[in-house]
C-alpha cells in the first residue's frame, strides 16, 4: 500500500495549497504531526520513476515572488523505501514531503513504519561489497549517514560513490584491517571525525562463508584457524571495543555482529567455532553494556545471493559438469522458502535491529537463511 502525506514543519503554518496541489496530482494526501517542527534533509528521499509526475505539479506551484517547490527528480535504484521529498522554497513557510513505505494497520488505519533512524550515524565493516554493502545502503535510505571500512581501496570509493548518488546522504570510506589494532582504533576516530559520532556498528568485515569447500581436520593449520578467528571474533572485539563508548553517547546505541549459520549446522569446522564464538561475545556483550543503553544483536545469514554468488555457482557448474541454473536450483532449494536469501533482505533485518523500534531485543541471534531444514532451534 501507498501512502503519502503532507507535513506542516512550523506550528500555525498553512498547507491548504499543499494539499490542493497534491489533490490536483491525484495524490491522497493527510497531515502528520500537526504543529511539531519536521526535519526534511534526513530522509535522503528519491523519487522514482513511476512517481516522477508528481514533481512537476509541485513545481508549478508558484507564489507571488516566485518561490516554488523542489525536489529530487533521481530514479531510485535502491528499492521501495523513501522515494521523495518536495520542498516549498519560501522562507518559514511550509514544506511537503512525499513518503512511499510499506504500512500496517492501526484502528483501522494505516500508518507507514518509520524506523527512526533518520540522522543516525553507522560504521559498517566489510561495506565495501556483498552483504555489507547491502546493509549500507539500507541504512543510508532510511537517513542514516554512513561510513563504511574495508581493505580495498578501490572498491571502497565505487561503493562511496555509488551510494552517495543513490541514497543522497553522507558517505565516508576508511581502510581497516580489522587483526590489526592499530588499524581499527583509526577506522573509528576517523568516522567519529567524519560523522561527528557513532551511533550504530555493524560488524561485518570477514571473509564469507561457503565460497568453497572447508578444510577437513587434516587440512586445518595453525595459521588458517587463527586468521578466521583474529578477523571475525577478535576483530568484532576490536571494533566493539573501540566503538562503545560512541555508541553509548546517545542511550540508544546499536551493535550488529554479522555472524552466519555454521552456527547451527556442521560441514565446516572453523565456520562453526567462529559463528558460534560471535554469537557467545554478542550474549555477553549484551549484558554488559545494557546500562548504556546500547543493544548488541546477532544475525546469522544463510545462502545469500551478492555479487560473488554467479562466479560460485559457475564454478560449482563446471566441476559437476551441469548448468549453472541447475546449481542456482539446486543450492535455493536447500532451505524452507525454496530459494536463495538476497543480500537486501538481510540488510532489511539489520535496519530494524539498528533502529530504535527494537530496544526490547539485545543479545540474541537471529537468524534469515530462509529456515533451516530438520533444525530445531529454542
Amino acid at each position: 500500500m501507498v501512502e503519502w502525506m503532507a507535513i506542516s514543519p512550523e506550528r500555525g503554518h498553512r498547507v491548504d495549497e499543499l494539499f490542493e496541489v497534491l489533490a490536483a496530482a491525484g495524490v491522497n494526501a493527510r497531515m502528520a504531526n500537526p504543529g511539531g517542527k519536521i526535519a526534511l534533509e534526513p530522509l535522503g528521499a528519491l523519487l522514482p520513476g513511476e512517481n516522477r509526475h508528481l514533481l512537476e505539479p509541485l513545481q508549478r506551484l508558484v507564489d507571488p515572488n516566485g518561490h516554488r517547490f523542489t525536489g529530487s527528480p533521481r530514479a531510485n535504484q535502491g528499492g521501495t523505501d523513501l522515494n521523495a521529498v518536495a520542498r516549498l522554497d519560501r522562507p518559514g513557510v511550509c514544506g511537503v514531503v512525499l513518503v512511499r513505505r510499506p504500512t500496517r494497520a492501526v484502528c483501522g488505519r494505516s500508518w507507514p513504519m518509520d524506523l527512526q533512524l533518520a540522522g543516525k550515524r553507522a560504521l559498517v565493516t566489510g561495506g565495501s561489497r556483498g552483504i555489507g554493502k547491502s546493509i549500507a545502503r539500507a541504512l543510508a535510505e532510511e537517513g542514516c549517514d554512513i561510513a563504511i571500512a574495508a581493505r580495498d581501496r578501490a572498491t571502497l570509493d565505487a561503493t562511496r560513490d555509488e551510494l552517495d548518488a543513490v541514497t543522497g546522504r553522507t558517505v565516508a570510506a576508511f581502510v581497516v584491517d580489522t587483526g590489526d589494532d592499530a588499524s581499527v582504533a583509526a577506522m573509528v576516530a576517523d568516522t567519529v571525525a567524519a560523522l561527528g559520532g557513532i551511533d550504530i556498528l555493524v560488524n561485518n568485515a570477514a571473509a564469507p562463508g561457503g565460497q568453497g569447500a572447508p578444510p577437513k581436520l587434516a587440512e586445518i593449520t595453525d595459521d588458517n584457524f587463527n586468521d578466521e578467528l583474529n578477523v571475525k571474533v577478535l576483530g568484532y572485539i576490536r571494533c566493539a571495543r573501540e566503538a562503545a563508548p560512541h555508541l553509548a553517547v546517545s542511550g540508544t546505541g546499536r551493535l550488529i555482529n554479522i555472524s552466519g549459520l555454521a552456527a547451527r549446522s556442521t560441514g565446516s569446522t572453523i565456520g562453526s567455532i567462529r559463528n558460534v564464538s560471535v554469537a557467545a561475545m554478542t550474549a555477553n556483550l549484551a549484558a554488559e553494556l545494557a546500562p548504556g543503553g546500547v543493544t548488541v544483536t546477532c544475525v546469522h545469514p544463510g545462502l545469500t545471493r551478492t555479487e560473488k554468488s554467479a562466479g560460485v555457482i559457475a564454478s560449482a557448474a563446471a566441476a559437476q559438469g551441469v548448468s549453472p541454473e541447475e546449481i542456482d536450483a539446486r543450492m535455493g532449494a536447500r532451505n524452507v522458502i525454496g530459494r536463495w536469501v538476497d543480500a537486501d533482505e538481510v540488510a532489511w533485518l539489520v535496519a530494524y535491529l539498528a533502529s530504535p523500534r527494537s530496544a526490547c531485543i539485545t543479545g540474541e541471534s537471529i537468524a534469515c537463511g530462509g529456515g533451516q531444514r530438520g533444525v530445531i532451534h529454542y
